[in-house]
This record gives structure tokens, sequence and C-alpha cells, in this order.
């Protein structure tokens, strides 16, 4: 996903220092996922987001650019206040930031349970959970197709790796459970119904990525064999669909100026059925990488009780109503807003989209 941003932006933004920006985050999360070390690990996470903010306030896209890189270092930010604590305590106690000790460390119950809600806070922040997911779509509708890309795709994806790495206190994830379902549910479900109000094509997208994000976490909470793959095929596979999706508004942005739905089936048919595709693996299509983390999901939420098996299953209908509902705008008849002329899709787009298309099905 990486190499198909890189040539994505090479193309379409001449820019040196924006690519040169991209390059240090791509470094940076590579030291992320390696680090072996809290400190580092955190003070990684948190240049990647100060870079984010100066990409989104020098090369937004709309006139809110400054107010959503605001948002962007005000939550994520916040919510290192509470990693900091966490890690400042972990070494008052342990003596040690290495992960390889502190996973081998007896933790007191008390202290699980204070440590547990500390990182909960922290990473509900940067995932996000309900109720502290407001500033992602914000986020998403004023910065650049790229920058949607690689939050989406990698930046969400290092708050779920938060939570699993950190996977260091049970009791005290079990004690946070109920909380953590009434949370995650509440923020898979009300950001679906949000979506079903919405026209513009990133907002639709970002309200989905919670949903899809919170669906993870819950599934994490179970602390069993299937919430854990759960978690890992839901977030693969929403990085790679919700990625595909941002690249696909950025396409329709270039030939209508515009992130609003509208019906292009009669003037690109061919993009359209690309982006139908996108859409089905995005509600959960059976043979796609979501439907398998659904169903793990399913099952997980089933071993801890049944009617969690019920809003789970509200929330797919939720999602294929809205899914469904932008389906119905992209094929129906109409004047769709093109202002300038381009082909149906080109061959960087088309080797783009063969190449994600043979990851996600």
């Amino acid at each position: 996903m990486g190499i198909v941003v890189w040539i994505v932006v090479s193309t379409l933004v001449h820019n040196q220092i924006y690519i040169i920006n991209l390059g240090f985050i791509y470094l940076l999360c590579c030291w992320t996922f390696f680090s072996l070390n809290t400190i580092l690990f955190l003070l990684s996470f948190e240049v990647i987001l100060v870079i984010m903010y100066f990409l989104i306030n020098n090369w937004g896209m709309k006139l809110y650019k400054i107010r959503s890189s605001f948002y962007l270092l005000l939550f994520t930010i916040f919510g290192s206040v509470f990693l900091f604590i966490a890690i400042v305590i972990l070494y008052v106690i342990t003596g040690s930031t290495n992960f390889i000790l502190l996973e081998n460390f007896q933790f007191e119950r008390n202290q699980q349970i204070s440590l547990t809600l500390l990182f909960i806070c922290g990473f509900g922040m940067k995932v996000p959970i309900f109720p502290f997911h407001i500033w992602l779509p914000e986020v998403h509708t004023e910065t650049y197709t790229s920058g949607s890309v690689i939050l989406a795709g990698i930046l969400l994806k290092l708050g779920i790796y938060g939570f699993i790495r950190f996977t260091l206190f049970p009791i005290g994830i079990k004690y946070w459970t109920p909380v953590m379902f009434a949370l995650t549910l509440m923020g898979s479900i009300l950001p679906s119904i949000n979506v079903l109000t919405q026209y513009d094509l990133k907002k639709i997208i970002a309200y989905s990525s919670i949903s899809h994000m919170n669906v993870a976490i819950a599934s994490w909470s179970t602390l069993n064999i299937w919430g854990n793959m759960a978690c890992f095929f839901t977030s693969v596979a929403h990085g790679l669909s919700s990625s595909s999706l941002f690249l696909f508004t950025g396409f329709v942005y270039d030939r209508t100026h515009s992130i609003h739905y509208q019906p292009l089936f009669d003037y690109l048919p061919c993009f359209s059925i690309m982006f139908l595709l996108l859409i089905l693996g995005n509600l959960s299509f059976p043979g796609t990488l979501n439907f398998i983390g659904e169903l793990f999901s399913i099952v997980s939420l089933g071993n801890i009780d049944y009617s969690l098996i019920g809003l789970l299953l509200f929330n797919v209908l939720l999602t294929s109503c809205y899914s469904f509902f932008n389906m119905s705008i992209l094929y129906l008849l109409g004047q769709a807003r093109i202002i300038e002329c381009y082909k149906d899709t080109n061959r960087i787009e088309f080797s783009f989209i063969f190449l994600l298309f043979a990851i996600f099905y």
C-alpha cells in the first residue's frame, strides 16, 4: 500500500517537501512496529502525528484545514498524555521500559486495572473509539488524498497495534470489558446511522472506518483466539478497503473537482464498476477479507453473550443500507459535474486497482 501511495503522490503532487515528509512517515512507522521500547514506541508515534499535522495544514484541500489539523493534534496529543503517564507508572513499578521484560512481570490486580484504563483512554483516541471519534471525519475531509490513505491505512492501525502490543494486563482488560463493549458497539452503530445522512464521499468513508475500527476493538476485548483473529483480519481488510476507497475518491475529484457522490456510470462505466466492487468489499461481501473479519467477530462476541451478536448483525444491516444507498446514487441516471475530459481509467489507475483487488479479494 505504501508503494501505491508513493507512486500516486509522485505522479499527482510535484512537491519534493511533501514526498520527503511521506518518506519520514514510512520510516517512523517501521520504527514504531519494530520498537521493543515503550518510550521509543510512543516517541515515533507522536512524531508521525506532528508530520501529519503539517501535511494537512500546508496541503489541505479546503478552507477548514487549519481547524482539522488542530483537531488531529489536540485529540491525539491529549491521548498521548494518558500513554505517557501509563509508561511512567510502568517504569516506576518495573524499573524498565522494555516490552519483553514487561510481558514477564507479574502486576497486581489494582495496578492492572489502573494501567488498562490509561491505555484504553490513550489508544482509544488514536483508533478512535466512541466518544473520541469526532476528529477523524474532519481530518479526512480536509486532507489531501494521500493523507487520507496514510491515515486510514497506517496511522489508525498503529492504534490497533498499540492495543494488541499492550495486552499485558488480562485482569484489567476483563474488568473493563463491559465498558469496552458498550463504547465500541455504540461507536460502530452510531457512525453507521450518521453515514445515511452524508453526501460527502470522504465523510462516508471516514464514518465507515470508525465503525470497522470499533468492531475490531470489541473483538480484541474478548481476549480469545477468535477475537484476536477478528481484530487482525478486520484491521488488514479495513486498511485495504478504506485506503482503496480514498484513492477512488481522489480519482473522482480529479475528474469532477468535487468529492460528493454523483451519477458517474454513464460517463465512467469501468471506473464505476470497480468502485462498486470496492463498496461491496467494504460491506463485508462474502469472499473478501472484511467478511472473514466480521465472521470471526460474530464468533468471538457470541462466546461472551449472544445479545452482542444481535447488535453486531444490526450494524451489518446498517452497513448494507448505506452501501446500497451510495451505490444507487452512483448508478442513477443524471447529469454529472464533469469539468475536464478524462478517459475512463488510465493505465496508472488500472495498475493500482488491479494490485488492490489482487490483495483484497
